[in-house]
């Protein structure tokens, strides 16, 4: 605890173009630009204040991420609220229609009341989110291969659209044969990540596909309890 014995509490709406701010237990609003220069400012501010701050944040697809970089650079306690569990708790406290200030509202109020069983995010923050979003687009081209393989199955096209199908298929092929091998050496080239894929190929039925499909969906595993993991599945 900082020599002033204050403790604040931080909760954060983010969109592409912004970021709103809830603080506690001051209970006051704040919106800043979602870019580098403002978000630099604003952690330059924070840090001059005789104050500890622990920050929540709801993820939204990336947006978060400049923010969260910063955040973890400069030690500041970064908690990530999973998007059923702010639902649910928008519920509880009767609280239906959301505005972005009541979101950051909730993520602050969700935050004090939970942060003793919460785990904060990790410096590997970056790199979980780029094997994320590889994984994200793995599953993308994997679904248009599937749907190019089903056309080529279909005779009312003709011989030109077919070979227009094969040869998407051949360039599909290729992007996830190069996406694949971008996983396998993350993960190979991280100990935490291949000690877990070691592990998880050691259960019955479990191989590289499936080892590898798990730590890409389900980042937290190995640090999260048995009745954690489950109700994150």
């Amino acid at each position: 605890m900082s020599k002033n014995n204050k403790k604040v509490i931080i909760g954060m709406d983010i969109s592409k173009d912004k970021i709103d701010i809830w603080y506690l237990p001051s209970n006051q609003h704040e919106v800043i630009e979602n870019n580098p220069r403002a978000i630099g400012s604003w952690v330059r501010m924070i840090q001059k204040q005789q104050v500890d701050y622990s920050v929540a944040l709801e993820p939204t697809g990336g947006w978060e991420k400049m923010i969260a970089r910063k955040l973890i650079e400069n030690n500041i306690p970064l908690f990530k609220i999973h998007p059923n569990y702010l639902y649910h708790y928008g519920i509880s406290e009767g609280i239906l229609a959301k505005t972005d200030k009541i979101s950051a509202k909730l993520i602050a109020e969700y935050l004090l009341k939970n942060e003793s069983k919460m785990l904060p995010i990790s410096d590997n923050y970056t790199q979980s989110k780029r094997l994320t979003e590889l994984s994200s687009r793995l599953k993308q081209l994997k679904e248009m291969m599937h749907a190019e393989r089903c056309r080529l199955q279909q005779e009312i096209f003709s011989k030109e659209v077919k070979q227009s199908i094969k040869q998407t298929i051949k360039l599909l092929k290729n992007q996830l044969d190069t996406l694949e091998k971008s996983i396998h050496e993350i993960i190979k080239h991280d100990e935490t990540l291949a000690q877990r894929e070691k592990l998880l190929k050691t259960y019955k039925g479990v191989g590289k596909v499936v080892a590898q499909t798990l730590i890409l969906d389900m980042p937290e595993l190995g640090s999260l309890s048995r009745a954690q993991a489950g109700r994150l599945i």
